[in-house]
């Protein structure tokens, strides 16, 4: 009996072992989908900002490369977060937890937002990659105009709010005013990016030349 239980437990903690290294290993690969998704954005938030500032055709068609490799990656790191995540709330059962839930919702909803302003980018590069010297200032004008809009902007800038709300709820777990706090915070943010990106000159120039 005594040698029975030595080996049921010894079982029992090489399982529980087991389990510790594959969650170990899980939480590593979602902090790695992290830093691959927040390299994305940034590099995608760069060459946005290369979109929005541009004064020529050959200078949206540097912006594309940039604004490429950045989706590029963003979808890697969404693709791993996605994976790792949801294996690591059936090994913790936290699939009840708000602040799982509200990260779920929120990380849906920047998958979207982010699908929406990406097929308008590819668009705008596929124009802008057609067109050649040649063409005629307005076509040249209008490039310009789509490159600067808000449409593609504020999405983006959208998407950025919402992983720093995702990686606040995944770090503290706050509880539901926690949460409600949070969300106010980047509800304000958004609020605060939009009224940037209205006043800001590049969009001026865009709205006065409509």
């Amino acid at each position: 009996m005594i040698v029975e239980s030595v080996v049921v437990v010894s079982a029992a903690d090489a399982y529980g072992r087991t389990l510790g290294d594959i969650r170990g290993w899980l939480v590593f690969g979602h902090l790695v989908g992290v830093a691959v998704l927040a390299a994305g954005l940034g590099s995608y938030v760069a060459g946005l900002h290369r979109l929005s500032a541009a004064r020529t055709r050959a200078s949206l068609r540097e912006a594309g490369p940039v604004i490429r490799w950045g989706e590029q990656y963003a979808i890697t790191g969404v693709i791993i977060i996605l994976a790792t995540g949801v294996l690591l709330g059936f090994q913790v059962s936290a699939f009840d937890e708000a602040w799982l839930i509200t990260s779920l919702v929120l990380f849906a909803v920047m998958v979207v937002f982010g699908r929406v302003v990406g097929v308008r980018l590819r668009r705008l590069l596929d124009r802008t990659d057609r067109g050649d010297a040649t063409e005629d200032a307005d076509e040249t004008s209008s490039l310009l105009g789509s490159a600067r809009s808000l449409a593609i902007h504020l999405p983006a800038d959208l998407a950025v709010i919402i992983v720093l709300e995702i990686l606040f709820l995944m770090a503290f777990r706050p509880g539901t005013w926690g949460i409600a706090a949070s969300l106010v915070v980047a509800v304000l943010l958004v609020f605060g990016a939009f009224a940037v990106l209205s006043q800001s000159p590049a969009m001026e120039r865009v709205e006065g030349g409509g």
